[in-house]
């Protein structure tokens, strides 16, 4: 097998020969490029990685912002072109987009422009998320920075009376949004959502495959320790009560989350708060009726769609639409705020199974903490899109009243009750956590609105119809065209588990142009998958019901890579499975849970990692 030197070289040599082809006017510069890349990788792999991450980083902020280029000053790795403010480094792929004051050309100035803004990125972001590389940050600064954000006790709308867009935000944008809120959770009877009613009468819980607070994996994490606070709450999952819960009558000690670090990319680390297993396994049941509730009521399936991003990966694209980029979103939705909008009850069945406080890495506990639900807590992802969905909305609805089309926060409230519908799709909006999409007319409207709320957009990453660029959930368009690129998830590749991840990047490849790299990447792959002749298919059978089918098809071609393994549904009941050992695990319930059935056991696709050449009847 390759060694990472090798292998990184050999994948860099392959990519510069496709891109030559694409440009051949470049090819001097590029030849020369490629060799002092690979003469970096030779002396300091890591060092040269983190490089070209951070100029490639700010390549897309300069064609975002429009702001010009800025080459790493604190990197002695790239040089500028005398006279200019361009990097040497790929100089004439870099040309093509840029003047040499490093201001991004005017459309019909720039030279393959597309073409070119793909190969940059693929050059410098190839090996930017890779795992087996320490990130180039300072921990320490972003602790002070997180601990800063935690003790927050204002909001700006608070403090800005005299202000004119304050009293707009108090006065029409947070009474719209409330009763959006309270629309989303209530029938026009006052009836609480029929979701939420159910599992508050008898509650549930379920385990994920993230981390717990204590360490505990595998079966390990269901020995539950639970306290009369939510004691009522954990002794049950989808399918009735835990044998594995002990419960403490007294009142325990608080339910204190601890904060770690993980990497983000090679520049810097992204900090989570890792919750106790007993506050894990509650957040993760609740969560997943936020999901059904958000997912099926007429006023957000349109504008929030939690389980496909595909959504706002294709509205990104549309013109006359606009994305906004929020800084750091998660801690700073205040739990005061949410407070604020949110209806009461629903309020405080989110805030029971919140911990009490965050512990430093050096022991010290942050309590209590401004933020609602921090990165790392399953109630964190749905909170957050449905306060953003909710502020955006209102935000855009109060400019309709600006303009007269309603007279008043009580005539939109009294629409919302009786005929909500042409009020909703009338406002194109698409919310993924804090990714938000919004017609560019109201762009800049929304971004100072969500400021009143404590929330800061992130300009550098804000896409507008004066960018070329527009990025939502890992999209890139370039004018329309996808400018997307292979990422790699390992830097060395020795093992079946980093080989199963090259698998996917070689069509990518392909129909990027890129026929050498994708090359490259069969030949390491080749000695690691055994090809079929004989294509195999899977038929899915469905007991206690209807029978389903559905074929997969393995090509035995040789050029054609398939996984070692192929992750497949299966469709089941919801029957209970103990695997062995002293702890009853339920293995269905971790895999995809539903709400309980009022009675028998629920149906549910159940997904199974299948080895490629065991595809036999399921």
């Amino acid at each position: 097998m390759e060694t990472y030197e090798s292998f990184t070289s050999t994948f860099y040599k392959s990519l510069f020969k496709d891109i030559r082809s694409i440009f051949p006017q470049c090819s001097d510069d590029l030849n020369t490029s490629l060799g002092w890349l690979i003469k970096e990788i030779d002396r300091d792999k890591a060092a040269t990685l983190r490089s070209l991450t951070r100029l490639g980083k700010n390549l897309e902020q300069a064609c975002i912002s429009l702001r010009g280029l800025v080459v790493p000053t604190l990197d002695t790795r790239f040089t500028c072109v005398e006279h200019t403010r361009l990097p040497r480094f790929c100089y004439s792929l870099f040309r093509c987009l840029f003047d040499d004051g490093g201001n991004l050309l005017p459309q019909e100035e720039r030279i393959n422009d597309d073409a070119a803004f793909v190969c940059l990125r693929q050059i410098l972001l190839a090996f930017s998320k890779v795992t087996d590389i320490e990130p180039d940050a300072s921990p320490e600064d972003q602790i002070i920075d997180f601990v800063m954000r935690m003790k927050r006790r204002q909001l700006p709308f608070e403090t800005g009376w005299s202000n004119p867009e304050a009293d707009e935000f108090r006065s029409i944008v947070i009474p719209i949004a409330r009763s959006l809120l309270r629309r989303l959770f209530y029938d026009e009877e006052g009836r609480f959502h029929p979701f939420l009613a159910q599992w508050r009468e008898m509650p549930w819980g379920r385990h994920g495959s993230g981390a717990v607070e204590d360490g505990s994996k595998g079966s390990q994490k269901w020995r539950l320790t639970v306290c009369e606070r939510i004691q009522s709450d954990l002794v049950r999952d989808a399918f009735g009560p835990l044998s594995t819960v002990t419960l403490n009558t007294g009142d325990g000690k608080p339910w204190i989350s601890r904060l770690a670090q993980v990497p983000k990319d090679l520049r810097k680390r992204r900090l989570i708060c890792i919750e106790p297993k007993e506050m894990m396994f509650a957040q993760q049941g609740l969560m997943k009726v936020l999901y059904d509730v958000i997912n099926s009521h007429h006023l957000t399936k349109r504008a929030i769609h939690l389980f496909d991003q595909s959504h706002n990966f294709y509205a990104a694209r549309r013109k006359g639409m606009s994305t906004i980029d929020l800084s750091d979103a998660s801690d700073l939705l205040s739990i005061r705020l949410c407070k604020l909008l949110l209806p009461k009850e629903v309020f405080g069945i989110l805030t029971r199974y919140r911990s009490d406080g965050i512990m430093l890495p050096d022991g010290d506990i942050i309590k209590p903490y401004y933020a609602m639900a921090t990165m790392g807590n399953a109630l964190c992802f749905p909170v957050e899109s449905l306060i953003f969905w909710a502020l955006t909305l209102s935000t855009m609805i109060s400019e309709d009243l600006r303009y007269g089309v309603y007279r008043s926060p009580s005539e939109v409230a009294w629409v919302l009750n009786n005929n909500p519908g042409p009020l909703i799709r009338r406002y194109p909006l698409y919310v993924f956590g804090d990714d938000i999409i919004v017609p560019e007319i109201v762009h800049n409207v929304v971004r100072r609105m969500l400021g009143w709320a404590g929330l800061s957009a992130n300009v550098e990453k804000c896409c507008t119809g004066a960018t070329p660029i527009r990025e939502s959930c890992g999209a890139y368009w370039w004018n329309g065209s996808d400018a997307r690129v292979v990422r790699f998830k390992y830097s060395e590749y020795t093992n079946a588990l980093g080989i199963v991840s090259l698998m996917d990047q070689v069509q990518s490849l392909e129909s990027m142009g890129f026929n050498s790299s994708a090359q490259t990447l069969r030949e390491v792959i080749r000695p690691f998958v055994p090809v079929s002749k004989e294509p195999s298919q899977v038929r899915l059978e469905v007991k206690g019901g209807r029978m389903r089918y559905k074929s997969v098809t393995i090509r035995g071609d040789a050029t054609a890579y398939q996984r070692l393994e192929a992750r497949v549904p299966r469709l089941c009941d919801g029957q209970p499975s103990k695997l062995p050992g002293d702890v009853s695990l339920y293995a269905y319930f971790t895999c995809a849970a539903t709400r309980p059935a009022s009675f028998g056991y629920p149906q549910r696709v159940k997904w199974e990692w299948v080895p490629v050449d065991k595809l036999t009847h399921i």
